[in-house]
C-alpha cells in the first residue's frame, strides 16, 4: 500500500511538471522521495531537483544534490553536476556544498565515467570547503574514502571514516560502512569486533554490508587477500 502511494506521488510530481506546475510538483514530489525496491525513483528525483532549481528552493536542493553526486545515481547527478558547475560562483550560502559535489566528480571513478570533468581539480574545491570549514564533516569522509579505495593507506583512512561517519551517517552507504569495517580489521585486527558497529541509514545498505561481511570471498578484497578473516557475530 505505502509503495503504491509513493508510486502514484511520483506521477502526480511528474505530471505536475509536466504542466508546468511548480508549486505541486514541489509538494508531491516531497511526498514521493523514498527508494522504493520495486520502483527506482532516480529518473522522479532528477526531475524534482529541476523544479526545485527553477523554483529557487536552493536550501532543499543543495542536500539532495550533494546527495545524489556522492551516490552517483545516474540520472540525478546530472542535475547535480549541472546546478553546482552553475551555482558554486553565485550561491555563497551553499558554495561548500557545490565545491564538494564537484571535487567528487573528479575523484569517484563512477561519476567520472557519467560527467564530463570540472574545469579545475578535486583539490582546488576541496580547498574552497576547507578555507570556510576546516574539519568539514564531508570533505573527511570523501577523502577517507578515497584513501580507503586504494587498499594501501588503511592507518591514514580509519581516523577520516571514523570521523566522517560520525558526521555524515546520512551517506554511510554500503561501500562506506564496509571499508570502514576494512580499515578497523587492518589496523586493530579482531580487536574492531568490541567497537561500536557502524551502520548505514538504509535497510538494504546493511543487508548489503552483512552479505559481504559474512562472505570470506567477498571480503577478502577489502583484506588484502588474507585467508584467516574475523568471524563476524550477527
Amino acid at each position: 500500500q505505502k509503495h503504491r502511494a509513493i508510486y502514484a506521488a511520483r506521477m502526480q510530481a511528474l505530471a505536475c511538471a509536466q504542466l508546468g506546475d511548480l508549486t505541486q510538483a514541489i509538494a508531491f514530489g516531497r511526498q514521493a522521495r523514498y527508494e522504493l525496491s520495486r520502483f527506482e525513483g532516480d529518473e522522479f528525483v532528477a526531475t524534482w531537483m529541476e523544479c526545485l532549481l527553477e523554483a529557487g528552493l536552493l536550501d532543499e536542493l543543495a542536500p539532495i544534490a550533494m546527495d545524489s553526486a556522492f551516490h552517483s545515481r545516474p540520472a540525478s547527478l546530472q542535475v547535480a553536476w549541472k546546478v553546482a558547475q552553475a551555482c558554486i560562483d553565485t550561491d555563497v550560502t551553499h558554495r561548500s556544498t557545490w565545491a564538494c559535489i564537484l571535487a567528487w566528480c573528479c575523484m569517484d571513478r563512477d561519476c567520472r565515467e557519467r560527467v564530463p570533468a570540472p574545469p579545475h581539480p578535486a583539490q582546488h574545491y576541496l580547498d574552497m570547503v576547507l578555507a570556510q570549514s576546516p574539519n568539514d564533516g564531508l570533505v573527511t569522509l570523501m577523502k577517507g574514502l578515497q584513501l580507503a579505495r586504494s587498499r594501501k593507506q588503511w592507518s591514514e583512512a580509519l581516523p577520516l571514516l571514523e570521523a566522517g561517519c560520525a558526521q555524515q551517517p546520512h551517506l554511510c552507504n554500503s561501500e562506506v560502512v564496509l571499508m570502514l569495517w576494512a580499515a578497523r580489521f587492518h589496523v586493530h585486527g579482531e580487536a574492531a569486533l568490541q567497537l561500536p558497529p557502524p551502520a548505514a541509514p538504509s535497510g538494504a545498505w546493511n543487508y548489503a554490508v552483512g552479505v559481504s561481511l559474512d562472505d570470506d570471498d567477498e571480503l577478502k578484497p577489502y583484506m588484502g587477500g588474507k585467508k584467516n578473516l574475523p568471524a563476524i557475530p550477527f
